[in-house]
């Protein structure tokens, strides 16, 4: 186990398997909405052989779990904190953080990996730093949440929703949660008024990507200015992709990744979580880990 502090106070804790060589790559996981470093399929990974060439540091941001109380603050004390308070942008401190300790835990080279709303997060974050010491960047079942969101509620739905929000954060209240019909994700999340704005606003660094065909500008903005290596990987159902055709999502992903030096794209059995081809998928992010950070 281990924990950091980022540079805005927030206390994150993480687990760490180091790799059986002196200088190997670090694969620095960061989960999607409301999870959490212990996603299932990181079971998988690390019981395979592979992953013993590598390190492995599995991370919690500031979105873990959906409501649930951590520590932050000057000084730290516990409150009411997950994904359903959490700020976007508070990936990039939080990113930095887990890559500080990554370093200090290995010289090795870092390779970002997010899954969902995680692979939004370490793309901005790169997008956002262009931080050197990242030399890769797996993006597993990136998702499109706000065509999800808006496909599910409609327009009519998805205004109310806009000024019950807007309402709430005039009169002081941003941390009310939204009403119960009010959910996101493909679990149906709950999130308070100032994190309904973050999301779904005028100003959205969340809106990394745009599968549902919608009028936007802010997506794949991100991903156009990555220049390392990049891995794409999604299950063959349950992606939040629109018309549910994850080799479409990663067309249009490749089309705006033009500054990336190569880009590799895999499509798994199983669902958003790869139930029952976890062994599978994770196999696939090892093998890219190798081919573009060991074997080059």
């Amino acid at each position: 186990m281990v924990r950091v502090t980022t540079e805005n106070s927030r206390e994150l804790t993480g687990f760490y398997a180091p790799g059986e060589v002196v200088g190997a790559p670090t694969l620095l996981f960061t989960h999607g909405l409301s999870g959490s470093f212990d996603t299932s399929f990181l079971f998988n990974l690390l019981s395979l052989e592979e992953a013993a060439s590598v390190n492995v540091l599995l991370t919690n941001n500031s979105g873990r779990a959906n409501l649930t109380i951590t520590r932050h603050g000057q000084p730290l004390a516990y409150s009411r904190t997950g994904s359903a308070f959490e700020t976007f942008a508070d990936c990039v401190s939080d990113l930095k953080a887990w890559i500080d300790l990554a370093l200090v835990l290995s010289t090795g080279p870092v390779a970002l990996m997010g899954h969902s709303l995680g692979a939004s997060k370490v793309t901005h974050y790169i997008a956002k730093t262009l931080d050197q010491r990242v030399h890769g960047l797996v993006l597993a079942s990136p998702g499109d949440i706000t065509g999800l969101f808006i496909s599910r509620v409609g327009d009519v739905r998805f205004n109310r929703f806009l000024k019950v929000a807007r309402d709430l954060v005039v009169a002081n209240s941003p941390d009310t949660v939204m009403p119960e019909d009010c959910v996101i994700g493909l679990l149906g999340h709950r999130l308070s008024a100032k994190t309904f704005l973050d999301h779904f606003g005028d100003i959205r660094p969340a809106d990394a990507f745009n599968f549902f065909g919608r009028e936007a500008t802010r997506p794949f903005q991100d991903i156009a200015e990555i220049r390392v290596p990049i891995m794409v990987l999604y299950a063959e159902t349950g992606e939040a992709v629109g018309d549910a055709d994850p080799k479409k999502a990663i067309d249009l992903i490749r089309s705006h990744a033009q500054k990336a030096p190569s880009f590799d794209a895999f499509v798994v059995p199983g669902n958003h979580w790869y139930n029952g081809n976890e062994t599978e998928a994770m196999r696939q992010v090892l093998r890219w880990v190798k081919k573009v950070m060991i074997d080059k």
